[in-house]
């Protein structure tokens, strides 16, 4: 779906396997229809993925989803440890956008967290995008 032409190419085959047998006239009106519908469907679908955002590593609505997520997780290391860790760096993959930020937050005892995104291996463009690779970590350990 990240290929245009190899997009168009699957629609095209679906389109004339669905109607093989409609003949020319009626076959290719519902071959015009069957790739429009999916070209505009999927085209939305593919520009809303997070992936598809250019203007930063997250769209709001990520980053509050990830915030939500991390809430979560906040809680649950306090239920399971007790107490809350004096720093604390949770590491998240696989979302193709690698990065490294400070996140303020009063609930951590640190103030704060840092979050770390390592970005997805693969790559699935035909075109370079600096800043959707993935990221090598150096941890430290105590």
């Amino acid at each position: 779906m990240q290929d245009e032409q190899a997009f168009d190419r699957i629609v095209d085959a679906v389109a004339r396997n669905v109607t093989i047998d409609q003949g020319r006239l009626k076959g290719g009106a519902e071959r015009w229809a069957i790739r429009h519908v999916t070209d505009a469907l999927v085209g939305k679908a593919v520009a809303a993925r997070e992936r598809g955002n250019q203007a930063g590593v997250l769209s709001a609505g990520a980053r509050r989803a990830l915030g939500t997520y991390i809430g979560a997780l906040r809680r649950r290391v306090q239920t399971d440890l007790g107490e809350l860790p004096e720093e604390a760096s949770p590491i998240l993959g696989h979302t193709h956008k690698p990065f490294a930020e400070w996140w303020p937050d009063d609930a951590w005892p640190a103030g704060g967290l840092g979050v770390v995104k390592t970005g997805g291996w693969v790559v699935d463009q035909h075109e370079p995008r600096p800043g959707e690779t993935g990221s090598a970590l150096a941890a430290r350990t105590s």
